[in-house]
């Protein structure tokens, strides 16, 4: 066969290939592609996507004249795509709106502190904190003579708004109120 002849029989193959795979693209419809397992060339296996005039060719420089003796078998039934595959974009699916997640609940918990002795007797507490914020304190054990009782409610106050130890002192009441800031670093390290 001479060589003009060869490549034209070559670029009509190429050019039917090319228009089998595009029909192929086009009516599968986001089906998976699975590429050829060997280093075969690729083959049409659909007689009806393809031009009824043209004949495949196993490599471009040698012309086929029975497509099913150079075909390669195909893997699983499934068609066989060329080795560079163009991206294909996903078509969109329409979505129905999320129903509305309700916020989750706040987290509450509850915890006592370890009794802190100190000169002038014991101080426990129990705390209260909703998603990690102190929002309640309840003396356990505290002696509320001599002025400790309006002692301990001025640091619970002032525990509560600085969510925290990170107050002064009251004149007066430096051993109270060290033995509750005690009560309250204890009882935070519980959370």
């Amino acid at each position: 066969m001479r060589k003009s002849t060869l490549m034209v029989t070559s670029l009509v193959a190429a050019s039917a290939l090319t228009v089998a795979w595009n029909t192929g693209q086009q009516t599968l419809n986001n089906e998976i592609l699975l590429l050829p397992t060997d280093n075969a060339s690729p083959a049409v296996t659909d007689a009806a996507t393809t031009d009824p005039g043209a004949t495949a060719t196993a490599e471009p420089t040698a012309p086929a004249t029975d497509p099913a003796a150079t075909d390669p078998a195909p893997t699983q039934g499934a068609p066989q795509t060329p080795t560079a595959t163009p991206t294909q974009t996903p078509t969109k699916t329409p979505t129905t709106p999320a129903a509305p997640v309700a916020p989750p609940a706040p987290v509450t918990a509850t915890k006592s502190s370890d009794p802190i002795t100190y000169k002038y007797g014991t101080v426990q507490i129990s705390m209260t904190t909703v998603d990690g914020a102190i929002t309640e304190i309840k003396m356990l054990q505290g002696d509320a003579t001599n002025g400790r009782g309006e002692a301990y409610a001025t640091l619970i106050n002032a525990t509560i708004q600085n969510q925290g130890t990170n107050y002064g002192n009251i004149s007066g009441a430096t051993f109270t109120v060290d033995a509750f800031k005690k009560a309250v670093d204890n009882v935070m390290a519980k959370f």
